[in-house]
């Protein structure tokens, strides 16, 4: 029990390094004129690290000018929890992510944002609640930096502009059959259609949502049942998630079209979480590589943080209609809530926590 809490505590330790970069890269200048984080130069290279690299003329050329030379996956802990099962090793972890030159890239502000769930099969971009837990954190930072506590209407009219005007397609979140079956039995229907319910049924659905048993994502289950420790008000989460659905549910509103509201299936076993690197030049032209979370049957999160930024960035910029001084002080404590939901999320995780970074010379 000595032994599994001290490997515990030296995670925490790791993990909380590797947010600061994250927590500290807002822009300092306009938010228009996105400036990239930091990023961390492993130089010498750590004894846990493996550094892959290709020549010259193999850069990944799927990300328009963004030269990747190398990956370095940096394991963030010692040894593996004890009787944790079939972890994710290094090697398996190396293989599945593979050369630079066939890592897939995308702008940021086209695609959506999935969560940090494990279940998914399809390369991806990565964050806490995907763009709704995004749009959560956002809202609960212009809470702390002007003192006002939205209210509902408020809410659905700021989620709505943000559809409006936003540059990707889709707006992401998820459900996982658990959650479908708490809802069926909340609202008395065996066979509902969470994404397009009888009227009459509605204010029930969205009462049940107020509670984790009809979330499927981990980051909204773990909020709703103890806000305090991720710093956000519970009433907001209700509001946040009363937008997302009233908006999917109201189909005579084009706006609807743009939610993308998925059910993820199977049972969730991670197998390891992986944080996300990128070059500040890469983040400064908004591309970050997708990764596939299933690999040999195995499931891992991921989180791309600083991608991650630059959504913040956006949503800023379209909620917040102050200075860009402003805006950019609600993306650093946007940045700072991230940091905090991450750690807590992972607080009670055994699987293995790795560092994947992608450099250039």
């Amino acid at each position: 029990a000595e032994q599994k809490q001290k490997q515990v505590m030296l995670k925490a330790v790791f993990l909380s390094l590797a947010l600061v970069a994250v927590a500290c890269a807002a822009p300092t200048k306009s938010i228009d004129t996105y400036i990239s984080p930091p990023t961390t130069v492993v130089n010498p290279i750590s004894s846990n690290a493996t550094v892959k690299y290709v020549k010259h003329h193999h850069r990944a050329t799927l990300n328009f000018a963004c030269p990747v030379d190398r990956i370095t996956v940096t394991p963030n802990f010692d040894n593996f929890a004890v009787g944790f099962e079939d972890p994710l090793t290094q090697i398996e972890l190396e293989d599945h992510i593979g050369e630079p030159s066939n890592i897939e890239w995308a702008h940021v502000m086209q695609m959506h944002f999935e969560t940090t769930d494990p279940r998914g099969q399809e390369r991806q971009l990565g964050t806490v609640g995907g763009d709704l837990g995004e749009m959560l954190l956002v809202l609960s930072a212009i809470e702390a930096q002007t003192g006002k506590e939205f209210t509902k209407v408020e809410v659905d009219r700021l989620f709505k502009l943000y559809l409006t005007v936003m540059s990707r397609e889709k707006f992401y979140y998820s459900i996982d059959v658990a959650a479908i079956e708490n809802l069926k039995q909340a609202c008395g229907c065996p066979q509902l259609n969470i994404a397009d319910p009888p009227e009459a049924k509605k204010q029930i659905l969205l009462n049940s949502t107020h509670t984790a048993g009809s979330h499927g994502d981990e980051f909204f289950k773990k909020m709703i049942n103890d806000p305090a420790p991720f710093n956000v008000r519970k009433q907001l989460i209700h509001h946040t998630t009363d937008a997302f659905y009233n908006v999917m549910w109201n189909k005579t509103s084009p706006l609807h079209r743009r939610v993308k509201f998925v059910l993820v299936k199977g049972e969730l076993d991670p197998k390891g979480f992986i944080l996300i690197k990128t070059p500040g030049y890469c983040n400064a032209q908004l591309l970050a590589p997708m990764i596939s979370p299933e690999l040999c049957n195995k499931q891992m999160g991921i989180y791309h943080g600083d991608a991650a930024v630059l959504l913040r960035t956006e949503i800023a910029g379209v909620l917040l209609s102050k200075t860009p001084e402003e805006k950019n002080a609600v993306v650093r404590k946007a940045n700072e809530l991230a940091a905090t939901a991450l750690s807590t999320l992972l607080s009670d995780h055994n699987e293995p926590v790795y560092t994947v970074s992608f450099e250039g010379f």
